[in-house]
């Protein structure tokens, strides 16, 4: 085989070139096919995911829509419980002011009837009406914890307010240039001074000219003041009994409670509805939007499958048509024809046989690798000298046409 084809003529190397030329465009095909293939595998990727991202974004909204059409109820519901209540609440904080006024009233009276009494003990022993006031017996006849207001009084009559009116005076002395520090210093002793003196003058005049004067009137007037703390200690003590008692059968909140009541009865039905409605949601119409989005888009998804389908069978078809094709094409014209059994150079072949330099292909083998040295040759001189130079194409005509002639005669020779 090896001589008849190297000893063939050119139509044999056209033969190989339409061997070759098959097997290339194969090999285009192929790579066409691939790419196709890449990109519809891409579209149906972009598919799916469009899907699912579909899928979701529905299916959030739905629900979430749905999620918010039960908050709101139930937030109108909370707003209305929350009025109810606040209303609640005030009508018993009104009732139980009642409650108090009631359980408290002859308290109140008795203290009034005995203000009346002071009062009128006071003007028939001529006494002033100071003696009445709760701060004259603060300051001349404490008694129990009274006394902690009388102590706390002398602190602010006999300290505070004296070194107060010092301090207040050494500013006001110290803005007026005029005065000097010695005047500022005595002032800021003389006014407390002077304060606590009339402070003692008038405690000790009341004293003398007003307790020790109606002293017998005065603890009269004490024996009544105790009996009227006696009862607004009662009356505080009954008024926070009640404010603490829990038994709220005592008011009339039947019309709240009762609201109240079908407020909570209707948030539990709507809180059982709404759980109702989303568990259905998540069994059955999730199921539906999934159905409904994909129904949608598989005649698209399918086709592209279909499609992808088809390019997986015709690229394994084409690449086991490329594999035999190379085989063949390896094991009939590769062994003799080496590196020269490519498109490329089986042309060139066929160009120097078809120009007549050649009669049999392993003459026009012989030209073509001399023609290439030469090439080789030629190009790396230029290249050391520094000229561009294109390697020359084997062509027809022409010196080297000639040159190889000859040298092919003398190698028949």
């Amino acid at each position: 085989m090896a001589n008849n084809l190297l000893n063939s003529g050119v139509s044999a190397l056209e033969e190989v070139e339409k061997d070759l030329t098959s097997r290339d465009s194969m090999s285009e095909l192929l790579l066409g096919l691939q790419g196709r293939l890449a990109s519809t595998e891409s579209a149906i990727a972009q598919e799916e995911k469009d899907e699912t991202e579909e899928i979701e974004a529905t299916i959030k909204q739905r629900r979430g829509a749905l999620s918010a059409t039960f908050a709101k109820q139930l937030n109108d519901l909370r707003a209305k419980q929350k009025k109810a209540a606040s209303e609640r609440s005030k009508n018993k904080e009104s009732q139980m002011d009642s409650r108090i006024k009631d359980e408290t009233a002859y308290l109140k009276e008795q203290n009034k009837d005995l203000e009346k009494q002071l009062k009128k003990h006071f003007k028939e022993e001529k006494a002033p009406g100071i003696c009445r006031s709760r701060f004259f017996y603060y300051m001349y006849m404490p008694r129990g914890g009274e006394i902690v207001k009388t102590i706390l009084y002398f602190i602010l009559f006999v300290a505070v307010i004296p070194v107060g009116a010092g301090f207040a005076t050494k500013l006001l002395m110290e803005m007026n240039d005029k005065i000097g520090a010695k005047y500022v210093h005595i002032g800021m002793i003389a006014i407390p001074a002077v304060l606590l003196i009339l402070f003692l003058l008038i405690y000790f005049i009341i004293y003398i000219r007003v307790k020790m004067r109606h002293l017998d009137a005065v603890k009269e007037g004490r024996t009544l003041r105790i009996l009227i703390r006696k009862n607004e200690k009662e009356i505080r003590r009954i008024e926070k009994g009640i404010r603490k008692d829990k038994d709220e059968s005592h008011y009339d909140l039947g019309e709240f409670d009762d609201e109240l009541q079908n407020l909570k009865a209707s948030e539990e039905q709507i809180t059982s509805e709404q759980t109702a409605a989303l568990k259905e949601f998540d069994e059955k119409t999730k199921l539906e939007i999934t159905e409904d989005i994909q129904s949608k888009r598989r005649a698209s998804l399918a086709e592209k499958k279909a499609e992808a389908e088809k390019l997986k069978t015709d690229l394994s078809a084409t690449d086991q048509q490329l594999q035999n094709l190379s085989r063949e094409i390896s094991s009939k014209y590769e062994t003799y024809l080496g590196q020269h059994c490519n498109t490329l150079a089986v042309k060139q072949l066929i160009q120097i046989m078809q120009s007549g330099r050649a009669s049999v292909v392993s003459e026009a083998i012989t030209i073509l690798e001399s023609a290439n040295q030469v090439d080789e040759t030629s190009l790396a001189s230029a290249s050391a000298a520094g000229i561009d130079v294109t390697p020359n194409v084997v062509t027809g005509s022409g010196e080297e046409a000639s040159s190889s002639e000859g040298t092919s005669s003398d190698e028949a020779n």
